[in-house]
């Protein structure tokens, strides 16, 4: 049993860093891009969600109780 909730623990993990891949920010199904390019920015987005996972497991074992998030506002140019 406990296996089984680690083994789950781990593809959660991975399911979500799949998300942030496609639809969740990074848009890289959208990006239309030639496939040198495409491996270039991959390894770009592994670097930058490394170090954004790294630094918030960092954050949360400081204490501090402030969440930083995604804002889920929209920027209007223009204005």
């Amino acid at each position: 049993m406990e296996l089984t909730l680690n083994l789950y623990r781990v593809r959660f993990g991975i399911e979500a860093m799949f998300k942030d891949c496609q639809t969740g920010g990074y848009n890289l199904e959208k990006t239309k891009v030639s496939k040198p390019h495409f491996l270039a920015l991959v390894l770009l987005i592994a670097i930058a969600y490394s170090l954004n996972t790294t630094r918030g497991q960092r954050f949360k074992q400081s204490g501090t109780s402030d969440y930083g998030s995604r804002s889920t506002s929209k920027l209007v140019y223009g204005d």
